[in-house]
């Protein structure tokens, strides 16, 4: 059994491990930047029903703005 694998590991070429490995990588960030993204979201669009408490409200607005610009 551990013979067999590492006959299938030489095999793999060096270019496929490369380029497996690379977008699996992308993968990964994409998926931590949406991840992040969601989570976010849902913590402003919580932080916004707290209007009042005047630092957080003033806080979150400034942060709603600044996404709106940007969009």
């Amino acid at each position: 059994m551990k013979r067999e694998r590492y006959e299938a590991n030489e095999k793999t070429k060096w270019g496929n491990i490369i380029a497996k490995n690379f977008i699996g990588g992308l993968m990964w960030g994409l998926g931590s930047v949406i991840g992040a993204t969601m989570v976010l979201t849902i913590v402003v669009k919580t932080l916004s029903t707290f209007n009042f408490i005047p630092a957080v409200a003033n806080f979150v607005v400034q942060l709603q703005e600044y996404i709106d610009i940007r969009k």
